[in-house]
């Protein structure tokens, strides 16, 4: 007798956790898995306990809880069936809003964001400023806003007053299914729970206690589990999340799409505007690293006087030799070529011999005898 309980327990706890791992199974598969239950307890009383062990009906829970109709298509696909105002008022809805905006008062814009915030219950998941350094020092912020759902118009009005919107997109995830399901599961795992807490109470052997304990462990860790996913959509539902992006700006961009010559003027007007910062830019980045400048200047005299400099003389020498060979050759080939020109020229063209002079006489003329004798008679006188 004691064999055969063992036996049913056994069974019992089988057909249990079938139940509870069985969420999203066809309402034949968990009829099939209580009479599988009732068919191994016959001897035990626990019919009682067999009722509770119930195929849930999601879309039923759904609209037993005031959801609506959910479509079959899922949280995914985000697609309800409504039912009526007050069915849509109580479905499971995750807002997303994104939004840029520029400001030309860029504190005054902050602090009246961060006391609307605390002034609607919300509060700031993440805040990063920074600033601008070659942008005119413009500042910027990202903010993460988590805000109760039913004052997330207003801070967005507020916005819409304050600042200049460039950008703005929402995203709102119906997650009405998903939350009925979970919910549903855990009222199973609940219901397991308490039977099998009767089931110890009722063990008679060590190791239909331990088998029920080990059981009872694994479906309270799914309990939490389940708990623990029902609180992040809570907190994801009844808090609408803003991701908002503020920019300071010197001038607000406008709304709408400017004419031609509009367009031309404010386009060369930007132009302007941009190449006056260039300047201003390259003249502070000038004036902002001069130490650094005149460091690699010093640090470049340097390498020219120690390394370079002598490097430049010996090529300038080595060229100035091979400059002087060069020359040296070039006259050398002209002397050549004009010695090479002459011989050919008197090749072709030979110079007449030249003809004998006639032969000076040696006698003195007779009239240039009588005057000398002339001469040396007067000086004899």
């Amino acid at each position: 007798m004691k064999k055969t309980k063992t036996v049913c327990l056994s069974a019992i706890l089988i057909a249990v956790a079938l139940t509870a791992c069985g969420k999203s199974s066809t309402a034949a598969d968990t009829e099939m898995a209580g009479a599988s239950y009732k068919m191994a307890a016959p001897e035990m009383n626990y019919a009682a306990e067999s009722d509770d062990i119930v195929d849930y009906d999601y879309e039923e829970a759904a609209a037993d809880e005031g959801y609506g109709e959910v479509s079959s298509k899922g949280s995914e696909a985000g697609e309800v069936t409504e039912s009526g105002a007050a069915a849509n008022s109580d479905r499971k809805l995750i807002r997303t809003v994104n939004m840029s905006v520029e400001t030309l008062e860029y504190d005054a814009l902050i602090g009246a964001v961060k006391g609307k915030v605390n002034q609607l219950g919300g509060y700031f998941e993440s805040i990063n400023e920074g600033k601008s350094t070659y942008s005119n020092n413009v500042r910027y912020a990202s903010l993460t806003i988590r805000i109760p759902r039913e004052n997330a118009d207003n801070l967005i009005e507020v916005m819409e007053q304050q600042s200049n919107i460039t950008s703005r997109s929402e995203n709102i995830s119906d997650v009405t299914l998903d939350y009925v399901d979970k919910e549903s599961h855990k009222k199973t795992l609940k219901a397991e729970e308490a039977r099998l807490l009767k089931f110890m109470e009722e063990a008679e052997s060590v190791e239909d206690l331990i088998s029920i304990e080990a059981r009872l462990s694994d479906v309270r860790y799914q309990i939490e589990s389940m708990e623990s996913q029902l609180r992040t959509y809570d907190n994801k539902i009844n808090y609408t999340t803003i991701y908002l992006d503020i920019s300071e700006v010197e001038k607000i961009t406008p709304q709408e799409e400017p004419g031609f010559l509009q367009h031309i003027k404010e386009g060369f007007l930007d132009s302007l505007s941009d190449a006056i910062d260039i300047v201003k830019n390259i003249f502070a980045w000038f004036i902002i690293n001069s130490p650094y400048l005149v460091l690699l200047a010093i640090f470049a005299l340097l390498v020219f006087l120690i390394v370079l400099r002598p490097i430049i003389k010996k090529i300038k020498k080595s060229n100035e030799k091979s400059r002087q060979a060069y020359l040296e050759h070039v006259r050398q080939r002209q002397e050549a070529q004009q010695n090479q020109n002459q011989t050919q020229q008197q090749a072709q063209n030979p110079q007449p011999q030249p003809q004998p002079k006639p032969a000076q006489s040696t006698q003195t003329p007779a009239h240039v005898e009588a005057k000398d004798n002339k001469d040396t008679n007067k000086e004899n006188k």
